[in-house]
């Protein structure tokens, strides 16, 4: 994670919301915020009209179902990504800003433990627990969101990682087809955890209750 590069990539989705319009960056944007020595480089750019997502599966989900974007993420000559989100009343828009420089090495970091955003927490020393156990991978490379509202879909990924459920063939709900936490979903299922939320769905981006 390219994280001295990140208030930049995401001012320029503010720029985006501000326009009111899903575009790339034009050159005179993006060479300033890349390092000199950059070889290669891709951009990602996302909307949804959403601005109140609980977590960002529903982006993540866009970008995986397009080949081209998918290739971006995939790509490995690709060695740093920032990432740049910006919501306001008009939505969610993102950036993701991929690129290789042989030079470059992103600041230390300057917080404590695995996550940026967990330090202040009462719950810091349980979310280092889930961490260190694989339970949790957090919600990027260097946040946890420990205010965010858990998902169905995160819940199927923690448990299934916590218990070490084996893989499982698809359990058929109508909605989790291509979605981030579909394979942890499915071991969920056949596990005997889960039935689903009902009408042959999952339900994963619904908040648990």
């Amino acid at each position: 994670m390219a994280s001295d590069l990140v208030d930049d990539v995401r001012a320029f989705s503010a720029v985006m919301s501000a326009e009111g319009q899903l575009r790339h960056m034009t050159t005179s944007e993006r060479d300033p915020i890349l390092p000199a020595s950059t070889s290669t480089w891709g951009e990602n750019v996302a909307w949804t009209s959403q601005s109140n997502l609980s977590d960002c599966s529903v982006i993540h989900n866009m970008f995986m179902n397009s080949a081209g974007h998918r290739a971006n993420i995939e790509n490995p000559a690709f060695d740093y990504v920032a990432l740049g989100v910006h919501i306001a009343a008009n939505g969610t828009w993102v950036t993701q800003l991929f690129f290789a420089a042989p030079s470059y090495a992103p600041e230390p970091s300057n917080f404590e433990g695995t996550f940026a955003d967990d330090d202040d927490s009462v719950f810091q020393v349980d979310i280092e627990k889930l961490a260190d156990s694989g339970i949790t991978k957090g919600c990027s490379d260097t946040s946890f969101c420990p205010k965010s509202v858990v998902t169905r879909g995160q819940m199927a990924a923690f448990l299934a990682r916590a218990l070490d459920l084996p893989a499982a063939p698809s359990a058929g709900f109508g909605d989790t087809d291509g979605h981030l936490f579909e394979m942890d979903i499915d071991k969920l299922a056949a596990a005997g955890i889960t039935v689903g939320c009902g009408g042959g769905n999952y339900c994963p981006d619904a908040p648990l209750k």
